[in-house]
């Protein structure tokens, strides 16, 4: 495990309020992710549909990790729309694959 994934997966109680917020709403496909497209949150409904136990399992991972091709291409594309000047450890992601 890397040390930027360990420091995240031992700050997650910092950011409680806002997964606990998104995973009371199974409607909604909650993530966030870094400048990397890797994922940095994930909230159970997507975990879920994806067939992944816990969280901790797809932190770090990309779309193209995770997707078929054609799916995770077409998240990279969106993804990649976002503002090039995110400081880094910054997220810039926070969204919904609804519908896929």
């Amino acid at each position: 495990m890397s040390t930027t994934k360990a420091d995240y997966l031992r700050n997650l109680d910092a950011s409680s309020y806002l997964r606990e917020m998104f995973n009371d709403n199974p409607e909604l496909c909650f993530f966030a992710k870094d400048r990397d497209f890797s994922f940095t949150m994930c909230h159970r409904t997507l975990l879920a549909k994806l067939g992944i136990a816990r969280e901790s399992e797809i932190i770090g991972l990309t779309d193209h990790e995770i997707f078929e091709r054609t799916m995770a291409d077409k998240y990279w594309m969106e993804d990649s729309a976002a503002p090039a000047q995110i400081p880094a450890g910054g997220i810039i992601a926070l969204g919904s694959y609804l519908g896929s």
